[in-house]
């Protein structure tokens, strides 16, 4: 099942996302924000986010000149703006007035002196507003200024940031409408704010956290209401907390803290609040293992069921993983090689029992490159693998097109059948089997760290050492060699013949 989106191909490592229940908003700076809603499995719709109004520029201009409303009342009611010069033009449909303490939406252009307008804040009067007395506010969201990058849900708002005109801007929707922006100065109307720095760092990502944590390319803000309250137009404290920057790989969030990844690429941070200290801190928990993460971090995703473990995409195509349980100070790093595939994005989905694992993962393939939406599983050990079973025992296996002209193991009936070359989408094996399954080989290695023992002369760091036994432990193992010969696997009740 697909739609179409308005996304082109190099969009997709700008997206970001938020997800209410069946409803995700998606942002990239250079796309209206977009709706995705699910009706059913195979019924999905997507479009220009159908915002009750945008939020306008801050603090806006002051024309030169006086600015007389017919109306000042009700919100919603049509009113005809008369500037005392020529000011107006087309362009300004869709900007906004403040004025007598209302607002108006211009909607309709007449002449350069004359527009008609909606009014969404009531004016205390219709009396003409001087020059300097009234501002001219153009719209903060559109197809030359651009869009906000990056979304969230935090204390019942849809909050967005960091447009390109506007890259340290944070907006915030009124509360539980997240599709109005209409901004005011009541405690639940819609808001904007920017993040004072000495540093213009776009803002990359924004999280739901203890408070609103605003990641920047240069910085790690907080974004809070003050005296205990909630986060509103005139009660907003923005603090920063460190100064690390965050590149472009999407933030994950494991328990109360928020893992990025610093600007660089090659550090892998945990940022949360420490009671102990009151204050935030981003510890590098890749601190020891630099030589996995220097070739740069794209992309990352969390899989917390059966074992909390963190995926990331290389830029160089590894994989590269950490076995991450903050409480019990377990920080175990790995990288996974040996497979004939380029990862360039993860991600993880949850099923009723654990969390599935995801990868775009580019090959070449007869000669061709191709990319494919793969799931790793701990049942086949293959790579591009597919798993099949015929009503009776066959020995021409099909659909397999996409690795046409590989070499293919074949595991048929859980006994390993022999290696296979796909021809025409298919391979004959040499018996009948009912169940197959079929891909690429790869080879299982895994490389200890140095032992370490303590003597009686100290750390046996830099000894000569010798290993004269070993003990392998295998857990539903197909098949092995040791020194290059076969090893003979068997089950109980199997014949030794």
């Amino acid at each position: 099942y697909e739609i179409v989106t308005p996304f082109t191909e190099a969009m997709l490592f700008d997206l970001d996302f938020t997800q209410g229940a069946d409803t995700m908003f998606l942002f990239n700076d250079a796309v209206y924000p977009q709706r995705l809603l699910r009706l059913g499995d195979t019924s999905w719709t997507i479009g220009n986010a159908p915002f009750i109004e945008t939020p306008f520029e801050e603090p806006g201009t002051y024309p030169a000149s006086t600015m007389t409303a017919s109306v000042k009342d009700p919100v919603g009611g049509a009113v005809t703006m008369t500037a005392g010069s020529a000011i107006f033009s087309a362009g300004n449909v869709g900007s906004f007035i403040k004025i007598n303490g209302g607002i108006v939406k211009l909607t309709v252009y007449t002449d350069t002196t004359h527009m008609t307008g909606v009014i969404k804040q009531e004016l205390s009067s219709t009396v003409a507003a001087p020059a300097d007395a009234w501002s001219l506010h153009a719209p903060a969201w559109s197809a030359s200024r651009g869009y906000p990058r990056t979304g969230t849900f935090y204390e019942q708002r849809l909050i967005v940031a960091g447009s390109p005109t506007f890259p340290m801007y944070v907006w915030g929707s009124a509360t539980g409408a997240y599709l109005d922006f209409t901004m005011g100065v009541n405690d639940d109307d819609a808001f904007a704010f920017k993040i004072a720095s000495d540093q213009e760092n776009p803002i990359q990502y924004l999280a739901s956290s203890r408070a609103l944590v605003a990641f920047t390319s240069g910085g790690e803000f907080t974004i809070a209401g003050g005296l205990e309250k909630p986060l509103a137009p005139t009660n907003a404290q923005i603090r920063q907390r460190s100064n690390f920057g965050c590149n472009g790989a999407r933030p994950v969030r494991i328990g109360n803290a928020e893992i990025f990844v610093q600007r660089a690429g090659a550090k892998v941070r945990s940022f949360s609040y420490n009671v102990t200290t009151d204050d935030w801190t981003a510890p590098d928990i890749a601190v020891m293992a630099e030589h996995l993460t220097t070739a740069g971090i794209v992309d990352m995703a969390w899989q917390q069921e059966p074992t909390s473990i963190i995926w990331l995409a290389r830029a160089d195509g590894v994989l590269v993983s950490v076995t991450y349980d903050k409480d019990q100070d377990v920080v175990g790093w790995a990288a996974h090689t040996g497979f004939d595939g380029f990862v360039e994005s993860v991600a993880c989905i949850p099923d009723a029992t654990s969390d599935q694992l995801w990868a775009v993962v580019k090959r070449t393939i007869n000669g061709s490159t191709n990319r494919y939406v793969e799931r790793f599983s701990p049942d086949v050990l293959a790579d591009s693998a597919v798993v099949t079973t015929a009503g009776a025992p066959a020995t021409v296996w099909t659909g397999l097109d996409h690795l046409e002209g590989e070499e293919v193991d074949v595991v048929g009936d859980d006994a390993y059948v022999g290696r296979h070359t796909v021809t025409g989408g298919q391979i004959t094996t040499s018996k009948a089997i009912t169940t197959a399954k079929i891909g690429i080989p790869f080879e299982n290695r895994i490389e200890l760290l140095d032992p370490e023992i303590q003597t009686g002369m100290g750390s046996a760091s830099g000894n000569f050492m010798r290993t004269s036994e070993i003990t392998a432990r295998f857990h539903e193992t197909a098949g092995g060699t040791c020194n290059n010969q076969p090893m003979t696997f068997r089950k109980f009740g199997s014949n030794a013949d």
